[in-house]
């Protein structure tokens, strides 16, 4: 009676687009997770840069002192 779509088959039809939508949000969220992390690598990166074009700018003013 189930593969006719009655209640029991709905019943379970529903169960199982339930669990569907909560391994979709749950992989989801791993994506935003690892989203996240790159975004910080990329600001720490971004960070060392600046910090390395910060140190090029003071040794070029030194130098055009000399």
């Amino acid at each position: 009676m189930a593969a006719r779509g009655g209640p029991v088959g709905a019943a379970g039809l529903q169960r199982a687009l339930e669990q569907l939508a909560l391994q979709l949000f749950e992989h989801a969220l791993e994506l935003l997770g690892q989203q996240r992390i790159e975004l910080v690598l990329l600001v720490e990166r971004l960070a060392e840069f600046g910090q390395r074009a910060q140190g090029a700018l003071q040794l070029g003013e030194r130098i055009g002192q000399l």
